[in-house]
């Protein structure tokens, strides 16, 4: 019974025509199908399996190993990728710290030059006033001279 289960799903699985099994294991169908035809062949006592279906059997074997196998070095490579990804993103973090300290102290430092320009702006103010009243007593003092 299992045996003739196991044709009819090679049959079935043949209905796709040229499509490799790479490409029926892609489709949903096709992935659900080779999965119960592994589980059907897999039941089989030893021995019970010769000749065609022995081969799609052993097709399927090295389909599965060999997905088994870019599955790890696609996973290998997302690690890898991972790593980097968060090497990167941990010195940027650093770098937006840096840049923020920074412009807090050029924030600070630019209040304390505004402050300081305020304070000279009062100075030159009161130095410019300071110059007129000496201006006026020395244009007094020679008119006052010449008179």
């Amino acid at each position: 019974m299992k045996i003739t289960f196991a044709f009819v799903l090679v049959l079935v699985a043949t209905a796709y025509g040229d499509m490799t099994l790479n490409e029926i294991d892609s489709d949903k169908f096709g992935h659900t199908l080779l999965d119960t035809i592994m589980l059907e062949l897999k039941n089989l006592p030893d021995g019970a399996l010769t000749g065609p279906p022995k081969v799609i059997y052993d097709m399927l074997i090295e389909l599965r190993n060999s997905l088994m196998g870019e599955q790890d070095s696609d996973n290998e490579g997302l690690d890898r990728m991972c790593l980097e990804c968060t090497s990167t993103l941990n010195e940027y973090k650093v770098k937006v710290e840096d840049l923020t300290a920074q412009m807090a102290a050029d924030a600070q430092e630019a209040q304390s030059l505004k402050d300081n320009m305020d304070a000279l702006a009062g100075t030159v103010a009161s130095a410019g006033a300071e110059v007129e009243r000496l201006t006026f007593l020395l244009e007094f003092m020679d008119t006052s001279h010449q008179s």
